[in-house]
């Protein structure tokens, strides 16, 4: 004979000290556990969705960035006469972008307070092959000038870098931030961009750190991607373009899911906190279980003597401590929901710049939220549990421990 529900409903409410006081604790390993995977989830959205299938970035060969990247203008002019690159207005969709760091203090931070952000030197043709950065405020750079437009995620927390502000770069040459841009929560959310001309003009360099291609479709890909890689097949090298015996082509969102791997330390880190949090809600239940069913000894002697099984009983008890875990599992997702969208920074272990991103909490992390409550109320309600039903009727009546 089974224990009807309402019974142990009945005892989260008698005992309501006790069940909010688990409630609780298990809300706070949970929430934390939802926020770490919201981070994580963030972290890599911001890379992963930064890249298009039909976009093809042209790197130095084996850099892992293209910070490292050079990308000379003969190479420069050999891949736009590529077949398979897309056209717009009779001109090919790509565009050759120069890269420069600025070191920055955080806005209200102290004088240490400093990290490397990310300067993008952009083409005309690099807004088509970024659809997702859209102008957010004021207007876009002038080409030739000294202007710049910078990603409103970063834009108030650095100093400097708000609209009408000016920020060094380059032997103390200022820069004009005239507009900020969204990107979508991509990478480009941590940028700052500005006239590429105008850049390598300043940076006194005749050279790219890398180009960006849309391909006319998988087929044209293909093509792309085929002839500037051709020198890394075995025997081809001999005919291969002489362009390209030190480039190689990347569709670029397998760059960008390349570097999102290089973030799983921040990940693994979060499940290893989560781990020992869920330890510690383990005891915690488990204390609150074997000091509730210690005092009801009497109670569970009665329901034997009168015909419950010790099996009805064990699982009776443990239905109780999943339940009461299980709301804390709801109490913590809905305690970290608020922070859905709220924006932080890390730094980008392969660029080594500040990489901006949002906590992402979604639906899943409320599946996440339930099975990871749930396991925690049944781990910690099993012993005391065991114990309840495996101690003699008469003992139990006696209330004997």
């Amino acid at each position: 004979m089974a224990l009807p529900l309402k019974y142990n409903l009945r005892n989260l409410f008698v005992r309501r000290i006790a069940t909010l006081m688990t409630v609780a604790g298990v809300a706070l390993v949970v929430s934390v556990l939802v926020l770490l995977s919201a981070m994580a989830t963030g972290l890599s959205r911001a890379l992963e969705t930064s890249g298009s299938d039909l976009n093809v970035i042209v790197l130095r060969d084996s850099v892992a960035s293209e910070t490292s990247s050079v990308i000379t203008p003969d190479t420069e002019r050999a891949v736009r006469a590529l077949a398979g690159i897309a056209t717009a207005g009779g001109q090919p969709v790509i565009a050759g972008e120069t890269i420069l760091f600025i070191n920055v203090r955080r806005a209200g931070g102290g004088p240490d307070e400093r990290t490397n952000l990310l300067v993008r030197g952009v083409e005309e043709m690099s807004l088509r092959l970024r659809p997702a950065v859209t102008l957010a405020g004021g207007r876009w750079f002038a080409r030739g000038t000294q202007e710049a437009v910078v990603a409103r995620s970063i834009s108030e927390r650095f100093e400097g870098l708000g609209v009408g502000e000016e920020f060094e770069l380059q032997s103390n040459r200022k820069f004009k931030v005239v507009g900020t841009f969204t990107a979508s929560g991509t990478t480009h959310d941590s940028e700052i961009w500005v006239d590429e001309g105008t850049l390598r003009a300043l940076s006194g360099r005749d050279t790219y750190n890398m180009l960006l291609l849309r391909a006319d479709g998988e087929e044209g890909r293909a093509k792309v991607t085929g002839a500037i890689n051709a020198h890394k097949a075995a025997g081809a090298l001999a005919s291969a373009a002489r362009e390209f015996s030190d480039v190689e082509a990347k569709v670029e969102r397998d760059y960008y899911a390349a570097q999102s791997r290089e973030q799983l330390p921040i990940g693994r880190a979060g499940v290893f906190i989560a781990f020992f949090l869920a330890l510690a809600a383990m005891v915690g239940a488990y204390n609150t279980m074997d000091s509730a069913i210690g005092a009801r000894a009497r109670e569970f002697g009665t329901l034997r003597a009168i015909g419950f099984s010790p099996w009805s009983i064990l699982l009776g008890l443990v239905a109780e401590s999943t339940m009461i875990a299980l709301l804390g599992g709801v109490v913590g997702y809905l305690v970290a929901l608020p922070l859905n969208g709220y924006a932080v920074s890390t730094t980008n272990w392969v660029s080594f710049t500040e990489l901006a991103f949002a906590f992402r909490v979604t639906p899943a992390h409320l599946a996440l939220a339930l099975s990871a409550s749930a396991a925690i109320g049944a781990v910690g309600g099993l012993l005391p549990a065991w114990r309840a039903c495996r101690r003699p009727v008469f003992e139990a009546l006696r209330g004997v421990e």
